[in-house]
């Protein structure tokens, strides 16, 4: 509960100077918050390394800290229909991999982050044709 007499405004100052000096724990809560820009948006599923790169050195131009990479980077994923499961780089579009492709942000003075959704599985992927008992399933639910 917050109280001010001038406004709600301050009180929302108030609110949130108590979360972070009482109630949030951890090594940033005194710190500055890593900036991260997340491809999604400027590549959806159309990655590959050198559009990537230039995105790079526009976010260290603009402060940002970390870089991650979000879908379109491993298996067949060219849409959301396929893919997921088959964790691996796609060397056509990311030829020094995501190993490689991390090394060279490092260098350029970014961390970098990758995205992955480990509790999806897509039914057009390798992993599903090789293991579909791991899925686990819905009896009479279509998979997709």
């Amino acid at each position: 509960m917050a109280y001010s007499d001038k406004g709600s405004g301050e009180m929302s100052k108030t609110h949130h100077r108590v979360y972070r000096k009482r109630l949030y724990r951890g090594e940033y809560r005194d710190r500055r918050r890593t900036i991260l820009i997340n491809t999604w948006k400027a590549t959806y599923f159309d990655v590959n390394e050198e559009k990537l790169l230039n995105l790079t050195k526009e976010a260290k131009e603009f402060g940002i800290d970390l870089f991650v990479l979000n879908d379109g980077w491993f298996g067949e994923r060219n849409n959301d229909t396929s893919s997921l499961g088959d964790w691996y780089a796609n060397r056509r579009k990311i030829p020094s991999s995501h190993e490689g492709l991390g090394k060279k942000l490092n260098k350029i003075g970014l961390k970098f982050g990758l995205w992955f959704e480990p509790e999806m599985i897509s039914p057009n992927s390798e992993l599903y044709r090789k293991h579909p008992d791991w899925s686990i399933q819905v009896k009479g639910r279509s998979l997709s």
